[in-house]
């Protein structure tokens, strides 16, 4: 990530398997589907991350997203590079109280042997190797 420095961090008290990434990535989730045959594409929101690994995703966005949900999303992690296209589990939306109209979500990366998933695997263990 150019403009944005990216550090490794794991809490003590963390669960996750994995490094995270702090830093900030685009996503973009389609929340809506389109009807099939309407050519237009679903409804879709823009977020920034907050922190990111291979497995997950903890993004801010404006408005809530549905827990439970599985959803298309596009990561971008550098402006330079193509988005990566995955499936992502909606596992958790919390309002930021200290923000209003702000809300953190936390989407967990639907694992699978498509290129797609393996080319994000391998992105972010680049970024990791970088920080």
């Amino acid at each position: 990530m150019d403009s944005h420095p990216v550090q490794k961090s794991k809490k003590r008290t963390e669960l996750r398997a994995d490094f995270r990434l702090a830093g900030r990535a685009l996503v973009v989730l389609e929340v809506e589907s389109d009807d099939p045959g309407a050519g237009q594409g679903g409804r879709t929101i823009s977020a920034d991350t907050r922190d990111l690994s291979a497995g997950g995703v903890r993004i801010e966005t404006k408005v809530p997203v549905t827990v439970g949900a599985l959803l298309a999303a596009k990561v971008q992690l550098n402006p330079s590079q193509p988005f990566h296209e995955l499936a992502v589990d909606v596992m958790w939306c919390e309002r930021v109280k200290s923000v209003q109209g702000c809300w953190q979500v936390g989407l967990k990366v639907v694992s699978s042997d498509t290129q797609a998933f393996l080319s994000w695997v391998d992105a972010v263990a680049l970024a990791l190797a970088d920080a």
